[in-house]
């Protein structure tokens, strides 16, 4: 009888959680997420993620607007043959903004050209603006700095998630990683050749590209709260308007067996953190401000094994347990036991 009644009463509870999140969503509206590819490379990555995105079969109650902004000429094109934008399959909008053909800041002798205003009005509506390029290409490192700079005007959080060149940062690379540390509210850089080592993934570097590719979705997706992954927006928008930088952690697991202490421990998140970032001149306090974590799992996750991966993660990350996180993720029918993690270690 006992059982009986708390488990009405655990339905109830969450009968008024969905009641009160349908209130809020009638009264504001579901979140709007901006995404915005910079460059070739990061047009294509935004086009891939907003795909795969949208085709996920649980309910998303994020509003996704996927935006590419290419230059007006130079290392990645600008524009095709007829003179427009070049097209990215999963995009919702192409967009040139003229670049700037150095990397320092516009002055009267080089004035930087106005956004376009379908970018400035797409930045000014959405609750969450989340960015990428890759800093090795010069045009998209300009525009990435000159959009995260439009976004910062903006009270909505904005990730920066930009891939660094594989092979050593010049000195381009390394003020433009300064420049978006000062004006990104959170900042993912992803170094080629410091990924750090995921467990169950053995000894190799997951490819750069679908590293990057995970955890944009993984932003994206904790913007959505379901059943199964409740997230606490109010948390999530703490997090990420705090001006972090984080570092990557991306896994496969095995979510039906016991998890250990072993890499990435937080010793070795460190380690590779400052070997990242030493060379880019960027300091960083050594004790993590919070945690997000991701999961893509089957729908033969139980709810005894998500509660032992949450607290695993949460020793295995930050072994602290006041710590600020948002656990997130969502259902793919398709998964059978190993899952895709994604995380951040939040630093200062």
């Amino acid at each position: 009888m006992e059982d009986i009644v708390e488990a009405a009463l655990d339905h109830a509870a969450a009968e008024q959680r969905d009641a009160e999140r349908d209130e809020a969503a009638s009264e504001f509206g579901p979140p709007q997420a901006a995404v915005i590819g910079c460059g070739a490379a990061g047009g294509e990555r935004v086009g891939r993620v907003t795909t795969t995105y949208r085709a996920v079969d649980d309910v998303r109650e994020t509003v996704l607007t996927a935006v590419s902004v290419s230059g007006g000429g130079g290392d990645d094109g600008g524009r095709d043959g007829d003179g427009h934008p070049p097209h990215v399959h999963g995009i919702d909008d192409t967009l040139v903004w003229e670049a700037p053909v150095t990397d320092d800041p516009p002055t009267r002798a080089a004035p930087a050209t106005d956004p376009p205003d379908r970018l400035v009005s797409l930045v000014e509506a959405a609750d969450i603006h989340v960015l990428t390029g890759a800093l090795g290409d010069s045009t998209a490192r300009r525009l990435l700095r000159r959009t995260t700079a439009l976004a910062a005007r903006e009270d909505a959080p904005s990730v920066v998630i930009p891939t660094l060149p594989a092979d050593s940062m010049d000195s381009s690379v390394r003020d433009a990683l300064t420049a978006l540390r000062s004006t990104a509210d959170c900042l993912v850089p992803v170094d080629p050749g410091q990924l750090p080592p995921a467990p169950g993934a053995g000894s190799g570097q997951p490819p750069v590209a679908g590293v990057t590719d995970q955890l944009v979705s993984a932003v994206l997706g904790s913007t959505s709260s379901s059943m199964a992954f409740p997230v606490d927006l109010a948390t999530l928008h703490d997090l990420f308007s705090a001006g972090h930088v984080a570092v990557p952690v991306v896994a496969a697991v095995d979510y039906d067996a016991p998890l250990v202490r072993s890499p990435p421990d937080r010793d070795a998140v460190e380690a590779s953190l400052r070997t990242c970032y030493d060379g880019a001149g960027l300091s960083l306090s050594s004790s993590p401000q919070g945690w997000l974590a991701y999961l893509v799992a089957g729908d033969d996750l139980t709810l005894g094994a998500f509660q032992r991966l949450e607290r695993t993660l949460s020793e295995v990350l930050v072994d602290d347990a006041d710590v600020p996180s948002v656990r997130g993720g969502h259902i793919e029918a398709s998964r059978d036991g190993t899952g895709l993690l994604s995380c951040f270690v939040l630093y200062e």
